[in-house]
């Protein structure tokens, strides 16, 4: 497969939470990280969309 490009996906509230299919069914990108001030969110995020802890992140800059 061709290089995917990373994507750090930043906020799941409202259209935000959507982007996460989107990312996870797309052949262009790979979703690198999320970010999101609310760990519950985050949490939430990982038991719908099978994230792992090491792709969730409260800040921008422990996901980079």
């Amino acid at each position: 497969m061709a290089n995917l490009l990373r994507l750090v996906q930043i906020g799941i509230g409202g259209w935000g939470w959507s982007w996460i299919n989107v990312a996870q069914q797309s052949t262009a990108w790979k979703l690198q990280a999320v970010v999101d001030v609310s760990e519950a969110a985050l949490a939430n995020a990982r038991s719908v969309y099978g994230l792992q802890p090491s792709q969730t992140f409260t800040g921008l800059e422990a996901a980079c």
